[in-house]
Formats: C-alpha cells, sequence, structure tokens
C-alpha cells in the first residue's frame, strides 16, 4: 500500500498514480464506464437478434448454419477457418514490428547528454534525397533535435489477453481437429 500518494482528488482517497489528478482519474472512470454501457449494448442488441440461441431471430445459430451449408461450408472450413486465425493471432506483432523497423517508426533517441543521460525521445528516420536509406546509412533525428546513427526500436510485444487469445483459437482447433477426426 506504500505506492499509493495523497493527493486531493475531491473525494478523498488515495490515487493509484502520483501523477494522477482527480479530474484525469474521473475521466478515466467515465470512459470506462462509456465502453461498458457499449458492450452492455452490444449484448442487448445481440440477444434480441437471436445470436444467444434463446430467441428467434435473423442470428440464431440455426439460422447461420442453414446459410453456411447452403453456401457449401463444411467442417474442413470451419478448421482452415480457425487455423488460419490461430496463424494470425501469433504473427501479427511480429508483422507489425517488421513493418514499423522498415519504415523507421518506433525507434528512440540514445544521445547521452554531458551527464550519461539517455534521451529517451521518440525518433524517426530523416529522409535522404538522393539515396535510399539503409541499415549502413541512416540518421535519426529525435523530437528534442538531436541526430544519431544509432536509435533503440521499440518493439511491439504481446501481453497476457493476446496470449489468452492464442491459448483460446488453439483450443477451438484442437477441439475441431478432434471431432472432425
Amino acid at each position: 500500500m506504500n505506492h499509493f500518494f495523497k493527493k486531493n482528488t475531491g473525494f478523498g482517497q488515495p490515487l493509484p498514480n502520483h501523477e494522477l489528478t482527480g479530474d484525469e482519474l474521473a475521466n478515466r472512470q467515465l470512459k470506462n464506464f462509456g465502453i461498458s454501457m457499449l458492450v452492455m449494448g452490444l449484448s442487448i442488441g445481440l440477444y434480441y437478434l437471436g445470436f444467444f440461441g434463446s430467441l428467434d431471430g435473423p442470428l440464431h445459430p440455426a439460422r447461420i448454419g442453414e446459410k453456411l451449408n447452403r453456401l457449401g461450408f463444411t467442417q474442413i472450413h470451419l478448421l482452415i477457418t480457425f487455423i488460419v486465425l490461430f496463424a494470425v493471432t501469433v504473427v501479427w506483432n511480429w508483422v507489425y514490428n517488421l513493418v514499423n523497423q522498415w519504415t523507421g517508426r518506433r525507434f528512440i533517441c540514445l544521445h547521452k547528454d554531458s551527464a550519461g543521460n539517455t534521451c529517451g525521445a521518440a525518433a524517426k528516420i530523416q529522409k535522404h534525397h538522393d539515396q535510399k536509406p539503409d541499415a549502413d546509412n541512416r540518421l535519426f533525428l529525435c523530437a528534442k533535435g538531436h541526430a544519431n546513427t544509432t536509435a533503440q526500436f521499440r518493439p511491439v510485444k504481446k501481453g497476457k489477453w493476446a496470449y489468452s487469445l492464442c491459448a483460446c483459437v488453439l483450443t477451438i482447433v484442437c477441439g475441431i481437429t478432434l471431432y472432425i477426426l
């Protein structure tokens, strides 16, 4: 509990982050409440369209199955669809990081001042008019005006939700495979 700092929030409660003000905390909570209301509204809409199977509607699972059957969608097609979804959930951040590295985005400046502190501001590859920048011929400019030939790439990493999604899709793929075989 020692990571809580006393700030005047207007409610007499300590804030979890010492840099947050009461207005920022209220805005964050209001945003989370709005997202919850949107999800609830979407769920109610799907319920009344029959998506969950308890009401008869255009999205009732039996009707969706009939439409897919008329289109010739088989169990193998379902398995292939989920295998592709699993591959996408595994490699999306690799592709995103590769594209950002090629285009020169998501770099931070490594300029050191006289005290030895690293700048750490966002850096971009400077555009060359006469030649194409490659790994040996790159100049990074940061937001503070430093020009370096080196910068550190900040990759996007998967979190616990992304790994949970990968595990869910893999479980579905394994279940469909066992059902088909």
